[in-house]
Order: C-alpha cells, then sequence, then structure tokens
C-alpha cells in the first residue's frame, strides 16, 4: 500500500468515527494521517487534505480559531481548494 493510500484510509476511518461520535478516535486517525505526510518530503497536498480534516473537526468540537488557522494553513499549500465549512445556527 502507497503512502497516498495509507493517508486515504486514515481520513476515511477518521470520518467514519465521528460519524459514529467517536470524536477521540477520529483525532487520533487525523493525527496519525498527519505524521506520515510529514514524515515525507513531496506530500505538500495530502498534508493540506489532512489539516482540512483536522479543521473540520476542530470546527465541530466548536474552536472556531483553530479551524480558521488550520484552514489557512492548508490553504497555502492548495490555494485554488475551495473549503467550504457551514457556519454554526444561531
Amino acid at each position: 500500500m502507497d503512502l497516498s493510500t495509507e493517508i486515504q484510509n486514515c481520513l476515511l476511518e477518521s470520518e467514519a468515527s465521528e460519524q459514529a461520535g467517536d470524536i477521540a478516535g477520529a483525532f487520533s486517525r487525523t493525527r496519525q494521517a498527519l505524521q506520515m505526510v510529514r514524515a515525507r518530503p513531496g506530500t505538500a497536498a495530502a498534508e493540506a487534505s489532512v489539516l482540512v480534516r483536522l479543521g473540520k473537526l476542530k470546527f465541530r468540537l466548536g474552536d472556531y480559531a483553530q479551524a480558521r488557522k488550520l484552514a489557512r494553513s492548508a490553504s497555502t499549500w492548495r490555494p485554488k481548494t475551495a473549503w467550504h465549512m457551514p457556519m454554526p445556527c444561531s
């Protein structure tokens, strides 16, 4: 299995964990993906995807400042990628 497949699997498992209500598991799988991409050079686009995923989790937990910071970090890697996050209902 190549690195991109491993990272994609971690992100898919993170999403599944989140949907099942296991936020700790979702963070764990996302952090694992982040460690993988940062351990290898030339994975900037993959790192952006992982940062977006991490930002979505932070957003879900109400940490909007950190979510914004992660979105900005991701956009420096993939400036043409739209990162849409719905705003919380008031």
